[in-house]
């Protein structure tokens, strides 16, 4: 099944880049009806809530029964995709003419450059990840509520424009950065650093788009160590970020 949570995720991804823009300007430019732009959504719509469903899914009969419906689905948007083709030939070419890495062909890469995949899917209530390297591909989830919290509270802490007025509230302010930038690693990565090579590709999604990766802290320390000593990931890696592997 991870390649096909890693296909569905990647595909969502590379279609996600400039969707709104190209439905838009294909209503407005009359290059397709707007009531088949809203048949196109629904039939995504449909089938991202079944997607999400199976990932959430622990019961291995139930996910055979979803399996089966996310297939049918795909069966139905492959259909219309083709009479977009047919019908609607500039639309599609703009809309879908984009191609994919597979997962195979994401490790191939991986090991030709040294090189880690960090892939984030934000869903409705879960967080879905996927570290991929050369040899392993290791899938992992939280709940949103578990990283929420922590991503508000280091987020202000990162753009805050005022400065502590007191050593005090400096040191409390610090305390909370290292705290959660530590805790944000283990949810994001599960503590496992060691999986990681020197290069890190993170591809996020969600509210993580906000988030620098290069902050978070890859070990636990004192709250009373200086942010020059601080682990910091972009120490022990080189972080890019891109928006979808095939990108």
């Amino acid at each position: 099944y991870l390649n096909l949570m890693f296909t569905c995720i990647e595909k969502s991804k590379s279609l996600l880049i400039d969707r709104q823009y190209i439905r838009k300007d294909a209503i407005n430019s009359n290059i397709i009806p707007e009531q088949i732009v809203l048949r196109e959504k629904e039939l995504v719509y449909q089938y991202e809530k079944v997607y999400n469903k199976f990932l959430k899914e622990s019961s291995d009969s139930i996910k055979m029964l979803l399996e089966i419906n996310m297939y049918n689905i795909q069966l139905e948007k492959d259909l219309f995709v083709d009479s977009l083709q047919r019908l609607y030939p500039e639309y599609y070419l703009n809309r879908y003419n984009q191609n994919t890495v597979k997962l195979e062909q994401c490790q191939q890469i991986a090991s030709k450059e040294n090189r880690s995949f960090a892939l984030f899917h934000w869903g409705d209530s879960i967080l879905h990840k996927l570290i991929i390297t050369y040899d392993s591909v290791v899938y992992s989830h939280n709940m949103l509520a578990e990283i929420e919290n922590q991503l508000v509270s280091i987020t202000n802490i990162l753009t805050s424009k005022t400065k502590s007025n007191s050593e005090e509230n400096y040191s409390a302010e610090k305390a909370t950065f290292i705290e959660q930038s530590y805790n944000l690693f283990g949810f994001l990565f599960d503590n496992n650093q060691l999986q990681l090579d020197f290069d890190v590709t993170i591809i996020p999604d969600g509210k993580l788009n906000q988030l620098p990766f290069d902050i978070l802290l890859s070990s636990e320390v004192s709250s009373n160590s200086s942010y020059y000593e601080l682990p910091f990931l972009l120490k022990s890696h080189v972080i890019n970020y891109v928006g979808s592997v095939s990108s």
